[in-house]
């Protein structure tokens, strides 16, 4: 969580920044990755489904995460071992909830979302689009789409779900 406060921070330091002159062959000053968004997830009891210690609630170990770049499928991470920047990780935050964060897939395609899909059971599945701001190397989250709802614009990245 300390990564993630860092990096907005960082995010807020870099873009007070500019130049008068901006070309091609210009430096780069420091390098933003704003690619991710992280969920809170209850049912319509307000029961968490993150919480290891609720029966229905979904298991780490059975998350799947996949990018779909080059009109197929690719699988980024699967499981509770990996980390937040690597793809998920369950946190704890002060309200006592837990959330779950996921490096969604930022790869240059233009101007068209790019799509991710989190498999978070073998019978449920949620498609995660998103468009980013790419400057000076920098890629930070402009539109967040869940399941086809924009859900989030201008760099939000935390949300509440009901499943």
């Amino acid at each position: 969580m300390k990564n993630l406060i860092i990096l907005i921070i960082a995010a807020f330091l870099f873009s007070g920044c500019s130049r008068e002159e901006k070309g091609d062959d210009d430096p780069i000053y420091g390098v933003v990755m704003g690619n991710f968004v992280d969920f809170s997830i209850h049912n319509e009891a307000g029961e968490d489904l993150l919480d290891p210690n609720n029966p229905d609630a979904y298991q780490a170990h059975e998350i799947e995460v996949y990018y779909f770049v080059d009109g197929k499928r690719h699988i980024y991470g699967k499981g509770s071992g990996l980390t937040l920047y690597q793809n998920l990780d369950f946190n704890t935050l002060d309200t006592l909830e837990y959330r779950v964060g996921f490096l969604l897939n930022s790869e240059e395609n233009g101007t068209s979302p790019v799509t991710t899909y989190v498999k978070w059971s073998p019978t449920d599945t949620d498609t995660l689009m998103s468009t980013y701001e790419r400057n000076n190397g920098s890629v930070i989250l402009k539109k967040f789409w869940y399941n086809g709802e924009l859900k989030g614009v201008d760099y939000q990245y935390m949300f509440d779900l009901e499943k």
